[in-house]
């Protein structure tokens, strides 16, 4: 990787050596403040607390809220709920049930009945994309549905040999199609549902677009987060010695 030294003395940079360097800065990811940070919790419909909840890991706050009215206070812990959120530092966690994790192979990995858990709101409004980590570091990315639990959305992948011997991923994007049927109201939307990857920016960025369309005033919410693997997909096929690093096109 070569080094942009933008500080070195009298020395100057072609324009568009900067912009490059200034770019990549930009492009790093943003990390969420650990700690308590101003914020609210919805304990039900009509019943809400200002005051701090405390910012953890995305594992942690997916299941525990911990609230306090100011600093030095008592503090206090909600669980996922029916009609139960809470927004942290400008992030908005909604009760929601999930199923099981889904294997890279597309099948469940347990047999775990439905369970509740506080979702990160990625982008919202008339389709609302949303994010959870499991405790094991799994990321999962879920759509609104009017029936619980939500569904995953679901990148395929599976290892083959072709004939010279190499090992190759065969990928399928079955979140794609489920995407392009929720923008089906706006075309040009539901058009560009197979250049969307699989990443926090991606997805936000493209439920964004569609919720504008539907209502050009929403304020869209979207929440960039760590680098994503891409895999470079060629003929159908993903070869595993070709890997690019970040979150792909939006």
């Amino acid at each position: 990787m070569k080094e942009c030294n933008i500080f070195k003395p009298r020395q100057l940079l072609p324009q568009a050596v900067l912009s490059a360097c200034l770019l990549a800065l930009t492009s790093l990811p943003t990390i969420a403040q650990v700690g308590f940070r101003p914020g609210y919790v919805v304990r039900s419909p009509g019943d809400t607390l200002r005051g701090e909840i405390e910012f953890d890991s995305y594992a942690f706050n997916a299941v525990h809220c911990r609230f306090r009215l100011a600093r030095g206070g008592a503090v206090e812990e909600f669980h996922p709920a029916r009609g139960r959120s809470y927004v942290v530092d400008g992030r908005r966690y909604e009760t929601h049930l999930v199923g099981p994790i889904i294997g890279r192979d597309g099948v469940p990995l347990t047999n775990d009945p439905p369970r509740p858990v506080f979702l990160e709101v990625l982008a919202g409004g008339p389709v609302t994309v949303y994010y959870l980590e499991e405790p094991d570091g799994h990321e999962r990315f879920l759509l609104s549905d009017a029936a619980e639990p939500l569904p995953d959305l679901v990148l395929i992948r599976r290892t083959t040999v072709d004939a010279a011997g190499r090992t190759m991923l065969l990928e399928e994007r079955p979140y794609q199609r489920k995407l392009a049927l929720a923008f089906a109201p706006c075309p040009v939307v539901a058009a560009t549902a197979d250049r969307i990857q699989l990443t926090r920016r991606s997805l936000a960025a493209a439920v964004a677009r569609f919720n504008a369309c539907l209502s050009p005033l929403a304020v869209p919410v979207v929440r960039p987060r760590d680098e994503q693997v891409v895999w470079s997909v060629t003929a159908g096929q993903v070869l595993t010695d070709k890997l690019v690093w970040g979150e792909g096109p939006v």
